[in-house]
């Protein structure tokens, strides 16, 4: 396990797209699933918002959503997140 520290939120998710698709690649040639999880919460949401911006093939990406609540924000996230991998898997 890699932990990895940016002076900022842009350079982190820079470099965790850049990881990401590294390992996407990697999964798609060896035939198997990557599996992604999504946190609620308003941390994550640039980070997915760059997500979805990203050219990859999504067909071999499984996503699984982890909540600890579901308080009218987090309900809110939650759409967002949703509408976000519907974009993906477009």
């Amino acid at each position: 396990m890699n932990i990895v520290r940016r002076k900022n939120e842009n350079l982190l998710i820079k470099e965790f797209i850049s990881f990401f698709k590294k390992i996407q690649i990697k999964k798609r040639k060896k035939n198997t699933r990557l599996t992604f999880v999504l946190t609620g919460g308003t941390s994550p949401i640039n980070l997915y918002k760059e997500l979805s911006k990203i050219k990859i093939d999504w067909s071999n990406v499984d996503f699984f959503l982890v909540m600890k609540d579901m308080s009218p924000i987090n309900q809110k996230i939650l759409i967002i997140i949703l509408h976000i991998i519907y974009c993906l898997r477009k």
